[in-house]
C-alpha cells in the first residue's frame, strides 16, 4: 500500500509539473523578432566628381571587410583641389556577401529613418546635403552632397550614419550609429 501511495504521489507531482509547464503565463510576452536587423557595413565609398570637369571622378574609401577587432581597416586620404566644388555620392557596401550587398539602397529605402552627419575638422571644407527623406517636411539624408573647398590644408572629416527610426527630426545626436569613420583630407 505504501508503494502504491508513493506511485500516486509521484504521478501527481509529475502531472503538476507538466500542467504548470504547459500553462501560458499572461505576463510572458514574447518580443517580436527585429525585422530591421542592423546591416553590416564593411565599406564606405565617396564617389567625388569635379563639377567643373564632370569626367574627372575620384573614389576614396574606408574598407574593413573583416569587421571590428580583426585586421586594421584601409582608409584612403581624400585628396581635393583648393577652391573647387565637388558633387559627392556615398556608396555603402557589405562585402562579406557574394555578390556584395549595397546597403546604400536600404538607407535610401528607409530614408525617413537615416541621417548622415558630416563633421569636417577644418572650415576649408564645407558640405551641403542635397538629398532628402520622405518625412513631412523633408529632412536631410546625405547620400548626395556638395563639397566646397577653400585654401590648401591637411585636415580630416568625420562621417556618421545615424539610424533614427521614428525619432528623426534633423537632430544629429539622436539614434544609433550604423557607421562612423574619420578620414584624412588633403586640400592641395
Amino acid at each position: 500500500m505504501k508503494n502504491n501511495l508513493n506511485k500516486i504521489v509521484l504521478m501527481a507531482f509529475a502531472m503538476a509539473i507538466t500542467i504548470s509547464a504547459c500553462k501560458k503565463d499572461d505576463d510572458d510576452v514574447t518580443k517580436p523578432s527585429n525585422t530591421n536587423d542592423e546591416e553590416l557595413i564593411t565599406t564606405l565609398k565617396f564617389i567625388i566628381t569635379d563639377t567643373d570637369s564632370p569626367n574627372a571622378q575620384y573614389i576614396f574609401q574606408y574598407r574593413d571587410v573583416d569587421g571590428l577587432g580583426g585586421n586594421a581597416p584601409s582608409i584612403d586620404t581624400i585628396k581635393l583641389n583648393a577652391d573647387k566644388v565637388y558633387a559627392v555620392e556615398i556608396l555603402l557596401l557589405d562585402e562579406t556577401k557574394t555578390p556584395f550587398d549595397t546597403i546604400s539602397n536600404e538607407v535610401l529605402e528607409e530614408s525617413a529613418d537615416h541621417l548622415f552627419i558630416f563633421e569636417p575638422a577644418s572650415s576649408n571644407l564645407n558640405i551641403t546635403i542635397n538629398d532628402f527623406d520622405d518625412n513631412t517636411p523633408p529632412l536631410p539624408l546625405g547620400l548626395l552632397s556638395t563639397w566646397s573647398t577653400g585654401a590648401v590644408i591637411n585636415s580630416s572629416l568625420k562621417v556618421s550614419l545615424k539610424h533614427q527610426p521614428g525619432i528623426k527630426n534633423g537632430d544629429p545626436t539622436r539614434g544609433e550609429t550604423d557607421i562612423e569613420v574619420v578620414m584624412p583630407v588633403e586640400i592641395k
